[in-house]
């Protein structure tokens, strides 16, 4: 794979130090404003990038910030009597909710949204098979990992769905505070961010998880 470098104004064949790890650091957006089709457009073509990474064997750590401290923060804050802090806190809600992203497995398309409606569609079509409410609102994205979809919501509950054209529900945990992220699963464990904590559960694990 050859990308461009920047530094050095050619393109190059790609090959990182260690011959297997790849480091990608994304600057995240500074958040004085609404989510845009420009983040969209950026946050995007780095995905696309990490998992092609990962399609050709790399382990890929990919990071990805919020630039929260900034002048214009700062500025939009003044101008609105509040405080710079609670200022950003609002538009990385705001970045989550607009950022959520769809998952594709076998032909189905799973997308959630902030009302907490889970819907399921054919991908070809657009036909919905099956719609599954939270009861809750639901601010990340389904994971789909395993034949089973993973969705987390405000009120801390996880649900696990059985992937598939029908709806089932296999399970659903509660968590003990709000699920505002998306589940996601490396190396056997799957990860959940609370508003509190991180929970790391191992694959066939029956009892409480590693915090």
């Amino acid at each position: 794979m050859k990308l461009d470098n920047t530094l050095t104004h050619d393109v190059q064949d790609f090959a990182p130090a260690d011959g297997k790890t790849v480091k990608m650091y994304v600057c995240g957006v500074t958040p004085y404003s609404s989510t845009h089709v420009g983040h969209a457009f950026s946050y995007v073509a780095f995905d696309t990038l990490r998992r092609y990474l990962e399609f050709l064997g790399f382990d890929v750590r990919h990071v990805q910030n919020f630039t929260d401290v900034d002048d214009k923060i700062i500025q939009r804050a003044q101008e609105q009597g509040i405080d710079p802090d609670d200022l950003a806190e609002r538009f990385i809600d705001d970045f989550y909710r607009t950022m959520s992203t769809a998952a594709i497995a076998d032909g189905v398309l799973y997308i959630s949204s902030l009302s907490g409606f889970l819907h399921a569609l054919d991908l070809d079509t657009g036909e919905e098979f099956w719609t599954y409410d939270a009861f809750a609102a639901v601010w990340g994205s389904a994971f789909v990992v395993d034949g089973k979809v993973f969705l987390g919501d405000e009120d801390g509950d996880v649900a696990i769905l059985r992937a598939g054209k029908e709806m089932e529900l296999l399970a659903e945990i509660n968590m003990g505070a709000s699920v505002y992220s998306t589940p996601v699963v490396r190396d056997g464990v799957l990860y959940i961010l609370t508003r509190n904590r991180i929970w790391a559960i191992p694959e066939g694990a029956s009892s409480d998880p590693i915090q």
